[in-house]
């Protein structure tokens, strides 16, 4: 179906066509280290001492992150929201 050739009776409108085409058209992405393209998602947990929020008792604060499902890399960006992160590997 052309984006131009829409009418106004179709289940469709022209910016959801606009927003299918640009998911087709968008390139996957791909881990840096091993070029994979599945990822799952996993967690790091922050430990939050009791005695910062008053209530004397520790937390775990869960942060998500995804994992390259191929190598176990942990994408750039997703490491540049966490501090002090050991490396990027999560899955051996």
């Amino acid at each position: 179906m052309n984006i131009n050739d829409i009418s106004s009776n179709s289940g469709d409108t022209v910016e959801q066509l606009r927003q299918e085409k640009i998911i087709k058209d968008a390139p996957y992405y791909r881990c840096e280290r091993c070029n994979g393209l599945n990822f799952i998602q996993a967690f790091r947990y922050k430990k939050i001492s009791g005695l910062l929020d008053g209530s004397g008792q520790d937390k775990r604060l869960p942060i998500a992150v995804v994992v390259c499902a191929d190598c176990g890399t942990v994408p750039k960006e997703y490491l540049e929201r966490i501090e002090n992160n050991p490396d990027s590997k999560i899955i051996k």
